[in-house]
Order: C-alpha cells, then structure tokens, then sequence
C-alpha cells in the first residue's frame, strides 16, 4: 500500500511539474522585453499589434515609406513592470523625424511620390527624433503583442501624428484669425 502512495504521489508531483513548466509564461523581463520588441519589428510588413484586451488588430504598415520608417528605427527598453497578461515598458526610441524628412522632400521637389522617396533617403544618414513612452504588452494567443495606442502609433511613423496635430491647429488658427 505504502508504494502505490508513493507512485500516486510521485505522478501528482511530476504533473504539477509539467504544468508549471507549461504555464512558465511569465512577465518579461528588460531583456525579454527588449527581444518581444525586435521581433515584434522584425517582420515590417505585420508588426503584432492588438487593442488593450488583447484582440489581435491589422497591423500592416503597406506602403514601402512606412516599412522603411519602421525598419530604421532604434529602441531602448528602460524598465519593465506588468502582471500575469499585461506587461509594460519605458522604452527610448530613436526615430526618423517624420516632419523633417516630409521637409526636405518639400524642399527637394523629387519627380517620385514620398513613399518611394522615403526608403531611398533613409538609406543615407536622417535626422532623427527621440521619444520615452511607456509601451504596453499583451499576452494573446499567440505571443505578446502591442498595444496600439496613439502614443506608439506616434512613435512608429516618427512624430507623424504629432506633425500632423500641429498643421491642424495652425491651419484653425489661420481660419479662425481670417474670419475676424
């Protein structure tokens, strides 16, 4: 009777071990973090993107211009923190400066459009831009993906948003100050 326990017993422990080892998934730590965000970039064409519940969004980012910006972009994990399905980082990044280079093609006038200027100019050396955000992870079903929110959406097309944001409110304020 003593050795059916033990073989009862010694079976439990190796299932709870197998288990444990299948739920290893943990919160990443800054090097981890930092590798979930290469692979993340590695693939351009689909970065893993999803919304704050984890649901996997197209993460595409199509044209030639947008893979090239992605593709040149430098990165930093600061400090990580997170819980069970949800991680976060502060992470350096180091970008193209979106409202520089759509300067220069300005000031350039290129006989081709911007998304085929784009990947040649950054070929050569860029100006850049640097942010610090707080990027968060999520734990899908395949892996952890971003979180997209403005703030990385931002940092992904170089202060593109940003840029963008600013022309707006001038062009209100040119608008607002030409009706008085």
């Amino acid at each position: 009777m003593k050795r059916g326990k033990k073989w009862i017993v010694g079976g439990v422990i190796c299932l709870l071990l197998v288990l444990l080892a299948a739920c290893g998934e943990h919160t990443p730590n800054q090097e981890e973090f930092q590798q979930i965000l290469v692979d993340a970039f590695a693939e351009k064409e689909e970065i893993r993107l999803c919304n704050d519940q984890g649901t996997p969004i197209s993460g595409g980012v199509g044209a030639a211009g947008a893979s090239a910006m992605v593709g040149a972009i430098k990165m930093e994990v600061l400090e990580v923190s997170g819980k069970d399905e949800k991680a976060a980082g502060q992470v350096k990044f180091i970008t193209p400066d979106f409202a520089a280079l759509a300067e220069e093609y300005a000031e350039e006038k290129p006989t081709e459009d911007f998304t085929q200027w784009l990947p040649e100019r950054l070929e050569e050396s860029f100006p850049t831009k640097e942010f610090e955000v707080e990027v968060q992870l999520v734990r899908g079903e395949s892996g952890w993906m971003l979180v997209a929110d403005s703030t990385l959406m931002n940092v992904l097309t170089g202060g593109a948003l940003e840029w963008y944001e600013s022309v707006n409110e001038e062009g209100n304020q040119i608008a607002e100050e030409a009706g008085k």
